[in-house]
């Protein structure tokens, strides 16, 4: 918990929020690798840590990166959209375990394990093409007003 509180105040003060989560990505990919082809349990412990614990930050940086999106392109809908982001990101991980379970069925534990590596790969991809938002533009709001709200 120390660590991950650690991470997120470094990490608000990047200049770039894009870097973490692609080398957090990079990590889990790799772990995921060092599982797949671990022979003993040493070895496969190392990888499943090393594929684990960088994804917690994966999901704070994202949703930083769509707020930043969000305050600095489309201000007026600001709270509508950190709103339906909220239930986005809530309903995909529902669905990402249970497609997760479903895959299990279907082509047992190595399926599930190709399945995330695949969906890194994805992040991965979709991360290396993200235009980042410079600047601040979060919490531009003037005395936790929000930006609704000022206008009024």
């Amino acid at each position: 918990m120390l660590v991950t509180l650690t991470v997120g105040i470094v990490s608000d003060k990047l200049e770039s929020r894009k870097k973490l989560p692609m080398t957090a990505t990079v990590l889990c990919i790799a772990g995921l690798v060092i599982y797949m082809n671990a022979r003993d349990y040493l070895t496969a412990l190392i990888g499943m840590s090393l594929a684990a614990a960088p994804s917690g930050l994966i999901m704070g940086r994202l949703f930083a990166m769509a707020r930043a999106h969000f305050a600095r392109k489309a201000e007026a809908i600001l709270e509508m959209a950190m709103l339906w982001l909220r239930a986005g990101l809530s309903v995909g991980f529902f669905i990402g375990s249970l497609l997760g379970a479903g895959l299990y069925v279907i082509t047992g534990f190595q399926g599930v394990l190709w399945g995330n590596l695949g969906g890194y790969a994805g992040l991965l991809l979709l991360l290396l093409f993200y235009r980042e938002i410079k600047g601040s533009a979060v919490g531009s709001a003037k005395d936790g007003e929000s930006p609704s709200r000022r206008r009024c």
